[in-house]
């Protein structure tokens, strides 16, 4: 009997400290979220959150896991969205410059062909006087 009431506490024992360890790690999961929000970039609390979750994971409370899960994915969402803004404003940039050169040579051609035009004009004009 006193080895069945032994192992009971034994087995109370354990599953405390089990649950204790699984605690600490979730509040040091989450600890280290809050100083990654307050002064990380956005990858490092991405990763902070997505450890936060993975803590509720082995803790077994799948509710805050599926939370926190959703929590680094909408911090994964609105990196894509800024690289996504970013690129395109990069590109838009890019295509401004081009375009702004497409349009300095183009003008230089135009002014380039009326200069011609003008001076080819000038010449007939000189020719048919001289003939005259």
């Amino acid at each position: 009997m006193k080895t069945i009431i032994y192992g009971l506490i034994l087995s109370f024992s354990i599953f405390s400290c089990n649950n204790s360890i699984e605690d600490q790690v979730v509040k040091q999961s989450l600890s280290s979220y809050d100083m990654a929000k307050k002064g990380g970039d956005p990858i490092e609390i991405q990763v902070e959150a997505e450890g936060v979750a993975e803590a509720y994971k082995m803790a077994g409370d799948e509710e805050n896991y599926l939370k926190w899960k959703k929590i680094a994915q909408g911090i994964e969402a609105e990196q894509m969205r800024a690289i996504e803004k970013e690129s395109n404003d990069e590109n838009n940039k890019i295509e401004k410059e081009y375009n702004d050169e497409m349009r300095a040579i183009e003008k230089e051609y135009n002014d380039e062909t009326r200069a011609i035009e003008k001076e080819s004009n000038d010449e007939i004009n000189n020719t048919i006087e001289d003939l005259n």
